[in-house]
């Protein structure tokens, strides 16, 4: 017989007591009560100039055109080095004589350069595959008519349909390269900005991989993690500096450690941009001590939510201070001298959501609006901005099967993400440059680009 023991509910006087004993184990200094009502809280004084990430001029100027732009971060180099991560093996493939092989083994700029072009077109016009249609071979439909536009522009044109269709599903930039491309999106810039947004990006995808992740709460569920930094280039115009892809096998779990690998990448190419007054936001996903202490020890100024198991040691100094938050609307508040740090617990609804940062100091103003939650607005308001990135990758990536035929479909999968980032910093970059001339929607700006890549391809 099975007895079934229902959890007793631990009185008020057992949760203080149990709070008094991790305060007595715990090395946090003292920290101080606030009153919003008394006390604001404002970040350090950063001219606005300096507010959003800065263009180098001697890479990117007001007279470049997409394409070069594009060719910054898809650089020859870069090209080079995808053809080179491969094996001789990688561009052999069946022929009517036996086995031949791609351009014979060599790398050919020109060639892959109008490869980019086609495959750009393809995206910005987005004729995808429908189950309703009676066509067997849409990806071949879509190469043609790619083909057939760029005769029109030069009559020189040689690639074949055939040769597009080898070439489409080996060449692809592998996880190994992302930190390259990164750092060509990093090279056009001389300073981040104020807001600097750490956050994740789950890329849907359902084929086999080990590196496939299972994210119930995430829009898609299940496809590859990919880890993302932006800044900002003007309002709302959003460009990615970093994205790494998360290689943790499907059976591992993430820990603490793992999270804070990734916060060290981040915190690092702040420190090499020198950005003192910059703040790098992130979600409770990073969220811990570890991090914290890391960001401190290194002067990174940073505002983070956090999840209250992560960080008894403050939670329970904060309900010492009287902090008591029980309905919708209740903000507590605590701050450290020695840290220069703000806690913070709001009930929004019916959840307590917490932050934490170093990035916001004591001012004088009594200048303020009613209900401020200093720190947490600033938390909410700015984490948005990868969200508003991500959100423009919708219906702007490669819309055709990637994989099959023995070929793993997580190669082509990982390429798509590379370039869709790609073409939207790309297009940001362009905008920022250019803010006199009035906005045009995704396929003028791709079409356009795809043009120009390929006039250039022709000129070598």
């Amino acid at each position: 017989m099975k007895i079934f023991v229902r959890n007793r509910k631990e009185s008020p006087l057992e949760l203080t007591q149990q709070r008094n004993k991790r305060l007595d184990k715990s090395d946090e200094p003292l920290w101080e009560a606030t009153d919003f009502d008394k006390q604001h809280y404002q970040l350090p004084y950063l001219s606005e100039g300096d507010a959003y990430a800065k263009i180098d001029v001697s890479k990117v100027s007001n007279h470049s055109r997409r394409a070069d732009i594009f060719r910054n971060f898809y650089s020859d180099k870069l090209l080079q080095q995808i053809w080179d991560h491969y094996d001789v093996s990688r561009w052999a493939y069946s022929h009517h004589s036996g086995i031949a092989t791609v351009n014979h083994g060599a790398f050919n700029l020109s060639g892959i350069l109008i490869l980019l072009a086609v495959k750009i077109r393809i995206i910005a016009i987005q004729n995808a595959p429908r189950e309703n249609k009676e066509n067997h071979r849409p990806l071949r439909g879509n190469l043609q008519e790619a083909l057939d536009h760029f005769t029109e522009i030069d009559p020189k044109l040689s690639v074949g349909r055939s040769h597009l269709e080898l070439l489409l599903p080996r060449f692809t930039v592998p996880a190994d390269l992302l930190e390259n491309l990164s750092k060509n999106f990093q090279s056009i810039l001389t300073s981040l900005g104020r807001i600097v947004c750490g956050d994740e990006k789950l890329y849907h995808f359902t084929g086999e991989s080990e590196f496939i992740r299972l994210i119930p709460s995430k829009p898609g569920h299940i496809g590859f993690w990919f880890y993302e930094l932006c800044v900002l280039l003007g309002a709302n115009l959003v460009f990615m500096i970093h994205i790494k892809l998360q290689t943790t096998t499907k059976s591992d779990k993430l820990s603490k450690k793992k999270t804070v690998m990734f916060v060290r990448i981040w915190m690092n190419i702040m420190i090499a941009f020198r950005a003192n007054l910059s703040v790098l936001f992130y979600d409770s996903y990073y969220g811990t001590n570890e991090a914290r202490e890391m960001l401190r020890e290194y002067g990174i100024l940073y505002v983070s939510a956090c999840k209250e198991s992560n960080f008894r040691n403050l939670t329970d100094q904060l309900s010492n201070l009287g902090g008591t938050v029980s309905r919708a609307g209740d903000t507590a508040a605590m701050y450290n001298q020695e840290y220069g740090e703000l806690f913070i617990c709001h009930m929004q609804n019916n959840d307590k959501k917490y932050s934490l940062g170093n990035a916001m100091v004591p001012c004088r103003s009594s200048r303020s609006k009613a209900g401020d939650i200093f720190g947490w607005d600033l938390y909410a308001f700015n984490f948005k901005h990868n969200d508003i990135f991500n959100r423009n990758l919708h219906d702007k990536s490669w819309c055709h099967k990637v994989g099959g035929r023995d070929r793993a479909g997580e190669e082509g999968h990982i390429d798509d993400y590379a370039l869709a980032v790609t073409l939207q910093n790309t297009f940001s970059v362009f905008k920022a440059i250019n803010p006199g001339i009035p906005d045009v929607d995704f396929l003028t700006h791709a079409t356009t680009l795809a043009d120009e890549i390929f006039v250039y391809a022709m000129s070598l």
